[in-house]
């Protein structure tokens, strides 16, 4: 569990350029202990994405550096899914969780849920394992490119990793409308609702106001323990 909070945290700093302290530093407390039943929760995110869900992206554009394409396929085209990855099928996780996750509280930022919202920006997402660190380039309307470098080693990947690259993808899109962070490699302050104060509000809302079929009620402390560290790194004048 404290891997799945750290990788989480290391993605959200990882965003363009990255802030100045590590979230984990900044924290209040350790993180919480795993959930009990951890392995049996996260052994659903290792089923395979169905080729018609990866087709409803659309019409995101979806490219894969040559390193998240190589190693052994965990998914096969043959058995209704594409032939992907364990890294190829992580990011598919996020964009679905993106896609199919809904709140029963508007979120800060947009009138609906955050696909919708999302698409209408119309980015291209390309994932990527190497030198540099997650951006939006090109970053206007129509032709954002999202540079998401998430590494290859995704074998086994929890709740927090799919839901955290998923408010990292968010973070990005956001530069579309609102341009580069204002203090630094940070924000100002949450409320301005900016790159990491939507970033923020995303995670939040998932602790809080999603169905746990959507996101297990075991890991909420866990997201919480990590929206708090976020705030108390990403933010020059903001703690929790």
């Amino acid at each position: 569990m404290a891997r799945a909070v750290i990788v989480v945290c290391e993605v959200a700093v990882l965003a363009c350029g990255g802030a100045p302290s590590s979230p984990s530093r900044g924290a209040t407390s350790p993180p919480p202990a795993a959930p009990l039943n951890a392995d049996a929760l996260n052994r659903a995110l290792l089923a395979c994405p169905a080729a018609a869900a990866v087709a409803s992206l659309d019409p995101i554009r979806i490219e894969f550096d040559a390193a998240t394409r190589s190693g052994a396929l965990v998914c096969h085209a043959a058995e209704g899914s594409l032939d992907l990855t364990a890294t190829q099928r992580y990011a598919y996780l996020a964009l679905l969780f993106l896609k199919n996750t809904t709140f029963n509280a508007p979120l800060p930022w947009t009138s609906g849920d955050a696909w919708p919202w999302f698409v209408g920006l119309n980015p291209r997402v390309y994932f990527y394992s190497g030198s540099g660190n997650t951006n939006c380039s090109n970053c206007q309307r129509g032709t954002a490119e999202l540079n998401m470098n998430i590494g290859i080693e995704w074998a086994a990947p929890t709740w927090p990793d799919v839901a955290g690259l998923a408010a990292v993808l968010v973070h990005e899109a956001r530069h579309i409308e609102v341009g580069n962070h204002r203090c630094g490699t940070n924000d100002v302050r949450v409320d301005d609702l900016e790159a990491f104060g939507v970033h923020y509000y995303y995670r939040v809302w998932v602790s809080q106001h999603t169905d746990p079929a959507a996101f297990p009620a075991e890991y909420r402390p866990y997201m919480d323990w990590g929206d708090c560290a976020m705030r108390n790194s990403a933010f020059c004048n903001d703690r929790c």
